[in-house]
């Protein structure tokens, strides 16, 4: 079962289940026919039974004896000897013998089998007279049971084969963004297991060199690794609860007045446009603005430009810097988690390669989108987020705005 897969056991499963039932149900459906078939046919024979043994009371039985659309009717005296019968009829041997005929007079239906299938024989007394032994073929029966049971079982598998077949597409079409997931979030640890490595291996590593040398360790070197350590759990964390889409509050933030708030962080940075609102997270938001400008500050050769605006219903804010840009072949692959290039945007001073991954899964939490652009020279961050309707356009802005 392992061997199998998610997608093989689930598959195996569904059609073991399937297979089970339409089993069950097509036996099930057969006992019924047949019952019904058979009760049927009883019912026949004793309504017949009924109707001569009256008129053999009644002293009015014709010879031969009516069949009422029956196999054989029979009328016999307590020694089993033949009265009258009907036309096709023995008139000599009686339908049972005396043991089946004592059963038979109780109630019980008889049955005999005979060269061409099984007859259902039924008793009815005459009182005064003898008993009625009304006989009726379960040949059609039993051949419409058997033309059933043969379409069942060359129609279950070929039913079960494509029902087989559309689920074996729709379990894969279902799992697929599970198992995609599933890969992700393996190559996401192997990747996170990597980058925590190697700050703690240099920090081991300077720690046994001053235990071996007997000084103490640089600390700001010592500290430098756990700075980096903690800003890379810290971004872990951050995707961590991201994914799972927890910890995203919803409140009316003013993006302008959000940006402005970050000039205390970045004094070189411009800051432009007019007072546009959307709802979501303010710590998420700046965070999303931080990691851009950080990116842009990193590879700008003279400045980065931050600008909010309406762009119809959205509220675009674009980061710009005047750096090397990025060809566009790998606009879209640098939102991978951990991705680093090779050219001088890659060289990131020591980026974890988390933070426009980060970007684009808060983007995608507050229902926005993100894309990278070329501002010639240099890159532009465009990030487009809902209006939100009626902005409160004063509620985020700093003193002496």
């Amino acid at each position: 079962m392992r061997r199998l897969g998610l997608r093989g056991r689930l598959m195996l499963l569904g059609t073991a289940g399937v297979a089970a039932t339409l089993a069950v149900g097509g036996v099930l459906l057969v006992l019924a026919l047949k019952f019904a078939l058979l009760r049927s046919l009883e019912d026949t024979a004793r309504h017949t039974a009924t109707d001569v043994a009256e008129l053999a009371v009644a002293g009015e039985l014709p010879d031969p004896v009516p069949a009422g659309g029956t196999g054989a009717v029979q009328l016999v005296d307590g020694d089993s000897r033949v009265l009258a019968a009907s036309i096709g009829a023995d008139r000599l041997v009686a339908l049972l013998r005396p043991a089946d005929l004592d059963r038979a007079r109780t109630g019980q239906t008889i049955t005999l089998r005979g060269p061409e299938g099984a007859i259902l024989v039924v008793a009815q007394p005459a009182r005064g007279v003898g008993t009625v032994l009304v006989a009726v073929s379960a040949r059609d029966a039993e051949q419409t049971v058997r033309a059933l049971r043969t379409t069942l079982l060359i129609a279950f598998p070929v039913f079960l084969a494509c029902l087989a077949a559309i689920a074996w597409r729709l379990i894969g079409a279902t799992l697929r963004p599970v198992e995609e997931a599933r890969a992700r979030q393996r190559a996401f640890v192997a990747d996170a297991a990597h980058e925590l490595r190697s700050p703690l291996a240099s920090l081991r590593t300077q720690l046994e060199v001053a235990a071996h040398l007997g000084e103490p360790a640089d600390p700001e070197e010592l500290l430098a690794d756990v700075a980096r350590l903690g800003r890379l759990t810290d971004d872990l964390l951050l995707l961590a609860r991201v994914d799972e889409r927890a910890g995203t509050r919803s409140e009316p933030v003013e993006l302008l007045g959000l940006v402005r708030g970050l000039r205390g962080r970045y004094p070189t940075v411009t800051v432009t446009g007019t007072p546009q609102s959307t709802t979501g997270d303010r710590g998420q938001l700046e965070r999303v603005v931080a990691n851009l400008v950080d990116n842009g500050l990193r590879h700008a050769r003279t400045q980065v430009a931050v600008d909010v605006t309406r762009d119809g219903p959205q509220v675009l804010v674009t980061v710009t810097d005047d750096g090397p840009g990025i060809p566009a072949a790998d606009r879209e692959r640098v939102f991978g988690r951990f991705t680093r290039l090779d050219g001088a945007r890659g060289r990131d001073g020591g980026g974890s390669g988390l933070g426009l991954a980060i970007v684009r899964e808060l983007v995608a939490a507050h229902n926005g989108t993100v894309r990278l652009t070329d501002a010639g020279p240099g890159l532009r961050a465009e990030v487009r987020l809902p209006r939100l309707v009626g902005p409160v356009e004063t509620a985020d802005r700093q003193p002496g705005q």
